[in-house]
Formats: C-alpha cells, structure tokens, sequence
C-alpha cells in the first residue's frame, strides 16, 4: 500500500469513526481523480467514492463554494452496542468524555424546593454547562457527551427535561429539536455547528438518556455568553473558558495538537 491509500484509509476511517473535516479540491486529490475530466464530473466522483463508505457531506455541495469547509461522517448514525455504552458511563470523565444529568432541569434546586411547577426548574445555567462542554470538545479534538446520566454514572434520565418541554415523558424527537435549536441559537454558525453532533438514545434500567458524539472541528467554535462570543475548551476532565490575553496561546496550542489548520 503507497502512501495515497494509506492518507485515504485513514482519511475514510476517521470520517466513520467521528467524523473528518474537508474540501472539494482535497478530497478530488485524495481520492485520485482523473483532472482531464470536467469539475463536475470530478466533484460526482468524489460523491461516488463516499457513498460507497455511507459517507455524506455536510453541508452538502449546494451550499457554500467549491472551497467551503465540509464535514464528511457517515449518512447514518450508527447505535453502539449495549456494551458499549456500559462501558463508557463505567469510566471517568476526562478530556474526551462528559456526564451531564439533566439538559435543563435544575437538579439543585429541585432537592431543596421540590414543589413548584415543573417549568419553574428549567435552568439556562444547567443548559450552559452542556453548551459549552459541545463547544469545548468542538475545539479541542472532539469528545462523547451523556446527557441524562450522573458524573457517578448512574443512570437520571431525561424525563423531567422533555415534561419541562411540554410532554408527559420523555420524547426523543422533542428532546432532539430543543437540542438543536439551541445549540443553533448558541452557537455562532449555529446550523454548521450541529453537523457536527451525531445524537442517539439509549435506554438503561427503564430511563433513556442521549449519547452526544461531538467532532474534531478545524474552526473555533464561539459561544454566546452574556451577549459575547466566548471560547471554551477542555483541560483535563473540566471545561474552562479561553479568556482574551489566552487566545493567541491557546490558537498555537490547538495547532500544535492537530487541531487546526492554522
């Protein structure tokens, strides 16, 4: 195997796995295509090569220009084994892995005032702590996201978030789209940003929970906090926010760690 395929397998491999950052113009290089062929045609055979891996672009090539970052990951969400995912919520959160318990409803101060209307649990700090955990593990080479089990492991659940949202119990379709919405409402590039985000639910000793497998991306991810643009990013098991006189570093570290492209 020369050194093409083997840039390739890895190329393939990663995009399954979690998902790869690209180009047109790189991925008609990677993928060896003919240039005595016209543009379009080269672009359809680079679209050929990655269907046949399940792979899609995203966005696709409607949007944007022949030189628009595009993230290539599987068309279809793969479920991991129930083993899997046990073995995951058994390990300790560290710089790729995260457990948060709820999305919004405020555990704390529903175990010292546990009477009022669900509603009034909704907690825009509790749903910061996972916004800026997704913006953390976008900047810093991807990460897993739990939501709905403890930092113990323990299995909460996602009932109270999606009765807060207006349903009976829990709902994957609306847990999903309040999902999304926000993070396209947080985010800077907010609609970009979910393609990086595969989701999948699961169900443990009868309460389901959300896997959130975050991608590698190249581009900073901003965060709006108190109307500014904030960057976070992981230290060891923690998220931490990147303050200004920090950026400069922070941009060359990212580098150095494969991160970014620049």
């Amino acid at each position: 195997m020369n050194s093409t395929d083997i840039k390739k397998v890895e190329f393939i491999s990663a995009a399954i796995r979690e998902g790869k950052e690209s180009t047109l113009p790189h991925l008609i290089e990677l993928f060896s295509v003919p240039e005595d062929i016209f543009l379009l045609d080269r672009i359809q055979c680079v679209i050929e090569e990655l269907q046949k891996w399940d792979l899609g672009l995203f966005p696709d090539i409607k949007c944007g220009n022949i030189d628009s970052v595009r993230l290539v990951k599987n068309k279809n969400i793969a479920t991991l084994h129930q083993d899997q995912i046990d073995l995951d919520i058994k390990s300790f959160e560290s710089s790729n892995l995260e457990f948060k318990g709820t999305f919004l409803f405020d555990i704390k101060k529903y175990s010292y005032n546990s009477g009022l209307p669900i509603k009034q649990y909704r907690s825009e700090e509790v749903l910061h702590s996972t916004i800026k955990t997704i913006a953390a593990f976008l900047n810093c080479g991807g990460g897993i996201l739990y939501i709905g089990v403890n930092d113990d492991g323990t299995i909460h659940g996602l009932h109270e978030d999606c009765k807060i949202l207006g349903g009976d119990s829990f709902n994957a379709d609306t847990f999903q789209l309040e999902l999304r919405n926000q993070v396209g409402a947080k985010f800077m590039d907010g609609k970009t940003i979910n393609d990086y985000i595969n989701l999948c639910f699961y169900t443990k000793d009868g309460y389901s929970f959300a896997r959130l497998q975050v991608a590698k991306r190249n581009k900073i991810a901003y965060v709006k906090k108190e109307n500014q643009w904030t960057v976070y990013r992981r230290q060891g098991n923690r998220t931490v926010e990147v303050r200004i006189e920090e950026l400069e570093e922070y941009i060359y570290y990212r580098k150095d760690q494969g991160w970014s492209k620049g």
